[in-house]
C-alpha cells in the first residue's frame, strides 16, 4: 500500500491471525534495566504486538527465543535513533510523545518485524536453539513503559502439497 506521503507501507496479511492460539494481554507495564518484562508466553511461533515508550532508557527492545538464564536471545534493540534487527539496522524517528511500534512475526527460522504504519519492515532469518523459547522485553540504563502488548502463539499452518490441490 501507498502511504499519503508517498513511501511504501506493508503489513503482513490478515489471514495470519486465523493461527493465532493462546494470547497474552500486558497493560500499562514497565521494565527496567536488571528487571525485564518476562512474558508467559513462549514458543518458536510468535504474533506481537507491541508499544514502547523510552522512559530514560538509553535502549530498549525486545528478547525473543530468549535462554531461560537469559544468555541468548534473538533481540530487537532501539537505540539512538537505530533499531537494530538481529544485525540489520534501520534508522527510526520517534515522534514526540509517540511509541515506538512493533508488530513481530517469529516462527522457527524466521522473523519479520514491521515498524509503526509498515513504512519500515525487516525480514531476517535466525537460528535460536531449540530450548530458546522465552519473551522478554528489556530496558538498558533507566526505564521502558510497555502501555500495550498482545502476543498470541501460533499454531502451525496448514500446508497442502501439490497431490493435494484441485486439478
Amino acid at each position: 500500500t501507498l502511504g499519503a506521503d508517498g513511501h511504501l507501507r506493508q503489513q503482513p496479511v490478515p489471514a495470519i491471525e486465523s493461527l493465532h492460539d493462546a494470547h497474552e494481554k500486558v497493560r500499562d507495564a514497565t521494565a527496567a534495566e536488571g528487571r525485564p518484562l518476562m512474558l508467559r508466553t513462549s514458543g518458536s511461533g510468535i504474533d506481537l504486538r507491541v508499544a514502547l515508550e523510552p522512559r530514560g532508557a538509553r535502549a530498549c527492545g525486545l528478547q525473543l527465543r530468549r535462554s531461560a538464564d537469559g544468555a541468548r536471545a534473538v533481540v530487537i534493540r532501539l537505540a539512538d535513533g537505530v533499531l537494530d534487527v538481529a544485525g540489520t539496522t534501520v534508522p527510526i524517528t520517534l515522534e514526540a510523545g509517540r511509541p515506538l511500534e512493533l508488530r513481530v512475526l517469529l516462527d522457527r527460522i524466521a522473523l519479520e518485524v514491521f515498524v509503526g504504519d509498515g513504512r519500515h519492515v525487516v525480514t531476517k532469518s535466525v537460528t535460536p536453539l531449540d530450548d530458546d523459547l522465552g519473551l522478554a522485553v528489556f530496558a538498558e540504563g533507566g526505564d521502558v513503559a510497555v502501555p500495550r502488548l498482545d502476543a498470541w502463539t501460533m499454531k502451525p499452518a496448514p500446508i497442502m502439497y501439490r497431490d493435494e490441490l484441485a486439478p
